[in-house]
């Protein structure tokens, strides 16, 4: 009996002592509000830091629920060092800068740009579809630092995170976001969860609830993001971290190709052997035109605007600046005659020939017609592209004569 009174009084007295902990530590913490401006103060006047985030995101609506997931990586150092990359559903992309020069690489692509730091091509380069995560990842710490911009921020209970296996305890605070523009009924709540001992953030959630997006009605949303890494200062990241190693078979570009537009598939290569016959019977193939810079034009006449360019074409030819640019027409109709027939009614003198199917299985294409194919003296093709407009023609064929006048070797 006497050593069972014992074994209650050590557990009451632990569970006191525990509790008089919790107590002291809750007495002895900021409030709330506090916290965050202490937080956020942290993040505003780190001049280094390393950072890397997991997101999860989940849209619901009456009809639908979408779920994504990102990852970020954001790091800075001195001497205009910094690397940031995005990888979410739209695609990746990674800036780095290892304070000589900066690289853009776009992983699908196995593509990169690189210019001096001097001069950055951010400054001039568009903005591609793919690069949505990146664009979050050079704002990651400019979010981070407005935590004390929440509405009436509130302690929840203190909670554990689990980052690669190690429990950190965190401090836990809700508060509401400012309205910040777009649907007035949107409701946003964000919860942080802040590493008691260096008091950083290492989750964070954001629900929204109202009408968020204007075209899906009533929805809510859910962004929960856990941060691997999270270390501010100097010393936070290694010098190997803001090096491009190019990946095996990575290609330097000028630009990346403009995602709205198709890509030209054919530039650069040699083109195909190919048979084409004419309306008496005749054959005559790519290669007798060797030595002459060829313009094939892919067309239909149930195409308004493949007839329409017909004029732009004659045009073209008239006031090319190369003389012997040859213009050969290949119609995609059903009927044999109805393009011949056609050029004659218009008084077109280059030569039209129909094609069954195999002219264009040879120039595979990823959109319709009209479809033009720019093939210079030597056999190659220079240009190709869907829907080419006029100035797009000119300026391939003004490319053209430009190397066509400085010759072999000069």
């Amino acid at each position: 009996m006497v050593r069972l009174l014992k074994a209650s009084f050590l557990l009451l007295s632990i569970c006191g002592l525990s509790f008089s902990q919790a107590a002291l530590e809750q007495k002895n913490r900021p409030d709330a509000a506090s916290l965050l401006q202490q937080v956020s103060k942290k993040y505003r006047d780190a001049k280094a830091y390393r950072i890397e985030a997991v997101e999860e995101r989940e849209m619901k609506g009456d009809l639908f629920t979408n779920r994504e997931k990102a990852t970020m990586v954001a790091g800075v150092a001195s001497g205009q060092r910094y690397r940031f990359e995005g990888h979410g559903p739209l695609g990746s992309a990674v800036k780095i800068s290892d304070g000589n020069a900066e690289t853009y690489y776009h992983p699908e692509a196995n593509e990169y740009t690189q210019a001096p730091i001097s001069a950055p091509n951010s400054h001039t380069r568009p903005v591609y579809y793919w690069e949505s995560e990146l664009s979050l990842a050079l704002g990651l710490l400019k979010t981070l630092s407005q935590g004390d911009t929440l509405l009436s921020p509130v302690y929840l209970p203190d909670s554990v995170v689990l980052i690669d296996g190690k429990a950190i305890s965190c401090y836990v605070l809700r508060g509401q976001s400012k309205y910040r523009g777009g649907t007035s009924d949107t409701v946003t709540n964000v919860t942080y969860w802040i590493d008691k001992d260096k008091l950083v953030i290492r989750k964070k959630h954001v629900h929204s609830e109202g009408a968020i997006r204007f075209y899906v009605g009533h929805s809510s949303e859910d962004r929960t993001t856990l941060f691997p890494v999270m270390e501010l200062g100097e010393t936070s990241a290694p010098d190997t971290l803001f090096l491009f190693q190019q990946p095996a078979g990575a290609k330097l570009v000028k630009q990346f190709v403009n995602p709205w537009e198709p890509r030209d598939l054919l530039a650069g290569k040699p083109a195909p052997s190919i048979t084409l016959r004419s309306k008496d019977g005749s054959r005559v193939t790519l290669q007798d035109f060797q030595g002459k810079p060829v313009l094939l034009d892919f067309w239909a006449t149930w195409c308004p605007p493949c007839v329409a360019e017909l004029d732009n074409l004659k045009k073209i030819k008239e006031e090319s600046p190369v003389r012997d640019l040859t213009i050969l027409s290949i119609d995609e109709d059903e009927g044999s005659d109805t393009g011949d027939n056609f050029f004659a009614k218009r008084g077109i003198t280059w030569a039209n020939f129909h094609d069954d199917g195999e002219i264009w299985r040879a120039f595979p294409s990823n959109s319709g017609i009209p479809y033009y194919v720019l093939i210079d003296a030597n056999g190659q093709i220079t240009f190709s592209k869907p829907g080419a407009s006029d100035l797009e023609l000119r300026d391939a064929i003004a490319k053209l004569a430009t190397g066509r006048m400085k010759g072999p070797g000069e």
